[in-house]
């Protein structure tokens, strides 16, 4: 029997170098010592199919959320992990290109710099059925609605312009009650047809949707894994035998950290709108890596890269030698930048 360099004596061990030629046995089953970390499977999420999604859609599930079974509190300092089982290994991990032969994870530190995180309001509230007294400055500003129980409401809420952001709803309260959020960048006339995104009146929302099952607990808050794209958010809400309390709903937007650095100058003020839409769409379509669409196709082209690349450089600096690179090579793993 090996003893690990940490002092467990286990039947199971194995010999590898670390820090140049030194090498330390270390436990790769036993050794509590070594593999500090903990990890328990949380019960409340499970996907959510995004069916409602009309045409061609490759951006991922929505989230299913179960709040009665889901593991909270573990974010906070304190929190008491003494019935949590130690975490499993699977296999050591090595940087990238350190052995021609190996099947575990290969360990590749990220060129990129942190992505934008950016507090994002929703403007405007422009249909809301079942729920009256709504505050005037909900949901520009963050203010309190109350939903008494038994109740349907459906609020459709405007961000004005399609965003990628994390959306983050806060509540108390509903035992039981069931929350929806869908996202959208147009409602739909009828079938297919879109008409002018700016009309809601007469239309029906479809679109990629998160559902949520309240705990009844205090300052319950929902945001997404990952971040939702959207113009229109549709807030369903249906309590049971208690009342619920709407604290807050926001975004957090995301995006690569592009700053600008070109100006166009015209005196074409409809060309000086262009600009600003291609820009925004550039920002949208560029998060880790270039995409195609962020709402309906998360995947990424050779020729859409291309063009994407050419207008990063063109308009910032810095930076964009650093997505441009990465997006190639997880693309293309062989190729070289």
């Amino acid at each position: 029997m090996r003893v690990c360099s940490r002092g467990c004596r286990a039947d199971r061990s194995r010999s590898l170098p670390y820090k140049g030629s030194r090498r330390w046995t270390v436990c790769v089953r036993k050794c509590r010592n070594w593999f500090s970390w903990k990890a328990r499977r949380d019960a409340g999420y499970q996907p959510l199919n995004a069916a409602q999604v009309v045409g061609y859609y490759v951006a991922g599930p929505g989230e299913r959320v179960d709040r009665t079974q889901q593991q909270t509190g573990w974010p906070m300092a304190g929190f008491n992990d003494s019935a949590w089982p130690t975490a499993q290994p699977l296999t050591l991990g090595q940087p990238k290109g350190a052995a021609s032969s190996f099947n575990g994870w290969m360990l590749v530190p990220s060129p990129l710099p942190p992505l934008e995180l950016t507090t994002q309001r929703l403007p405007h509230l422009r249909l809301a059925t079942g729920l009256v007294g709504i505050p005037k400055a909900f949901p520009a500003a963050k203010t309190t609605a109350t939903i008494p129980a038994h109740t349907s409401v459906t609020l459709l809420l405007n961000q004005t312009f399609l965003t990628n952001a994390y959306p983050t709803l806060v509540f108390s309260g509903g035992q039981g009650a069931g929350l929806s959020l869908g996202y959208a960048e147009s409602l739909y006339v009828r079938g297919k047809k879109k008409g002018n995104r700016n009309d809601v009146v007469g239309k029906h929302f479809l679109g990629r949707r998160d559902s949520v099952l309240s705990d009844g607990g205090p300052q319950q808050v929902f945001t997404p894994l990952t971040w939702r794209t959207y113009r229109y958010v549709q807030l369903r809400i249906t309590t049971q035998a208690a009342l619920l309390v709407l604290e807050d709903i926001y975004g957090v937007f995301t995006a690569y950290p592009f700053q600008p650095q070109a100006r166009l100058a015209t005196d074409n003020p409809l060309v000086q709108q262009i600009a600003a839409v291609g820009w925004r769409t550039a920002r949208r379509c560029a998060v880790e890596t270039y995409m195609d669409c962020p709402y309906y196709e998360q995947l990424q082209y050779i020729g859409d890269t291309r063009i994407q690349a050419l207008v990063s450089y063109c308009n910032t600096t810095g930076w964009p030698a650093k997505l441009s690179p990465n997006s190639i090579t997880r693309a293309w793993p062989r190729a070289s930048p």
